[in-house]
């Protein structure tokens, strides 16, 4: 069995992509590749496009011992939390069942994952299989194999506690382009999440935010004095955060490296610009194999 030696995360958002390497032998983190996306242009002609750029100016030099960890934002992903007792036999033909009735078609087409968070409660996040043969595709042009595909907000919320050593309650946000998903946390545990879509026509503002943050206080019985930590596509835009902050009261945004050791020598240019923005390829990273 060969051991893994680097890991590198992948995070292809609506926005941008990232990509960050870690070695398993050194706690340093270095932000290798981050590619807006020119959004005149179809989405998956500018991943390819990424992609070949990767592998011209050589970004990632693989070794056999190198694998890749994958998060990525879809239109046809489905993410949604529910109860499921211990004792559950098949917890996946179960969340079968459960993602039909939301979906109202075949899920035959669909990867199901499940990811237990807090007792009974699970997160399902399930994405269509033509999806991730189109990501993983992408990925093994570079000479990397995908072992791990996590939902975005699970990745968010594991940067937020790589960084951050809060006691109590806490709310974690990512904020994309087309969705906001919050997770409440509550002593080290992710106890549940609540999320909300926005039309393509429109771009989420603070109220939106707002909005989802009062439903899942409401659920839980959340303070507001609880602060909110931020994290995302759109924080890449430091208008769009400043907007945020003014219109927000107690919230923060996750910094990436706050705990977590960067190569910064190597990625100045990179990190002066976009350092909020490798949050979710930071995270995953730190996963080990």
């Amino acid at each position: 069995m060969v051991k893994t030696v680097k890991t590198y995360g992948f995070y292809i958002g609506y926005d941008y992509m990232s990509v960050v390497s870690r070695s398993v032998d050194t706690p340093l983190v270095t932000p290798l590749f981050i590619h807006p996306f020119d959004k005149n242009r179809d989405r998956n002609s500018e991943i390819v496009s990424a992609f070949n750029m990767i592998i011209s100016g050589k970004h990632i030099r693989t070794k056999k011992s190198s694998v890749a960890m994958l998060s990525f934002e879809a239109p046809e992903n489905i993410l949604f939390a529910t109860d499921a007792a211990e004792e559950v036999a098949d917890i996946t033909e179960m969340m079968s069942w459960e993602l039909f009735i939301r979906v109202g078609e075949p899920v035959k087409d669909y990867n199901i994952s499940t990811f237990r968070i807090h007792e009974n409660r699970q997160i399902v996040f399930a994405v269509k299989q033509k999806d991730i043969e189109f990501f993983t595709k992408q990925i093994s042009r570079v000479g990397l194999k995908t072992i791990t595909i996590e939902p975005p907000i699970v990745s968010a919320v594991n940067l937020f506690e790589s960084n951050y050593d809060v006691a109590g309650e806490a709310l974690v946000a990512l904020v994309g382009r087309y969705k906001i998903v919050v997770a409440y946390i509550k002593d080290g545990n992710m106890i549940d999440i609540a999320q909300q879509t926005i039309p393509a026509s429109e771009l989420i503002t603070s109220d939106d935010v707002l909005k989802i943050r009062a439903e899942i206080s409401a659920k839980h019985f959340i303070s507001k004095d609880v602060v909110m930590y931020l994290t995302g596509d759109l924080l890449a835009d430091k208008e769009y955060c400043d907007i945020l902050s003014d219109d927000i009261r107690n919230c923060s945004y996750i910094d990436p490296f706050k705990c977590i050791n960067i190569n910064y020598d190597s990625s100045k240019e990179l990190m002066d610009k976009y350092s909020f923005a490798f949050g979710v390829a930071v995270s995953l990273s730190q996963k080990m194999v």
